[in-house]
């Protein structure tokens, strides 16, 4: 097969990336109570790399209610991918793994309402394991996450207009990989708002949580202007300057 727009061509196997971002699963315009389960979606190639160009899930437009459960998002652009021009309601990911992201394991960055992550896994991404970008409006709630291994944040809070995030029971640690000091585990950028961490332990090395991880901070609420943030029983030991950083004012 072959693309006019630049995207992928050939066929079977023998597959030649283009410049245009492709996904494996596009769920867009119009569409309503959605099902996927134990899938598994690799971008994988002969050579074992991350797909530069495919995305595995990308959720876009008008779209609502849908369940994704038992998955796996291996090897791709981006794991799971909710595109800024999604304005629908209700995406439930439920014991769903993001690893070894080109870029980010999960991409959160629409107009749209209620998102739940349950039991979630993201790991190993060349850039953060859940990226809340600054157009997410809605209400997330985030628990038992496990987020280890990420080059960059393990979770990116960059959304000024959030209305709920809510982080409970977290296993977070050994993010920026091999960027000792730059990335921390939960980053929380200035301006944003409503952010509850509750319990679980935040800090430590990749495999087990435990020593001193890479991450400049556990919990790094950044600049001075917040309002609503509440971190509770959170263990934040094990990372490289302290377990939580909170500018001054807000």
């Amino acid at each position: 097969t072959s693309a006019s727009s630049g995207g992928p061509t050939g066929t079977s196997n023998n597959i030649t990336d283009g410049t245009a971002k492709w996904n494996h699963l596009v769920i867009s315009d119009r569409s309503d109570q959605i099902r996927i389960t134990d899938c598994i979606v690799d971008g994988n190639n002969t050579t074992n790399e991350r797909n530069q160009t495919v995305s595995g899930l990308s959720i876009d437009r008008d779209v609502n209610t849908v369940f994704v459960t038992n998955s796996s998002f291996i090897r791709l652009r981006y794991c799971i991918f909710i595109n800024t021009t999604w304005f629908g309601d209700f995406l439930y990911f439920q014991n769903v793994e993001a690893e070894r992201g080109y870029l980010d394991g999960f991409n959160i960055n629409g107009y749209g309402n209620f998102i739940t992550l349950d039991n979630c896994f993201s790991s190993s991404s060349n850039d953060h394991g859940i990226n809340i970008g600054d157009v997410q409006n809605s209400s997330i709630n985030i628990t038992n996450p496990n987020i280890r291994d990420n080059k960059k944040h393990g979770i990116l809070v960059d959304s000024p207009s959030i209305q709920n995030l809510s982080i409970v029971n977290p296993a977070i640690g050994g993010n920026s990989i091999g960027n000792n000091q730059t990335s921390d585990n939960v980053y929380i950028a200035n301006n944003v708002n409503n952010v509850f961490i509750s319990g679980g332990k935040i800090g430590g090395t990749v495999r087990d949580l435990s020593g001193n991880g890479d991450a400049n901070y556990g919990v790094n609420v950044d600049g001075t202007s917040h309002k609503h943030i509440r971190i509770i029983g959170v263990n934040v030991d094990g990372n490289t300057t302290a377990g939580i950083h909170w500018s001054t004012g807000g």
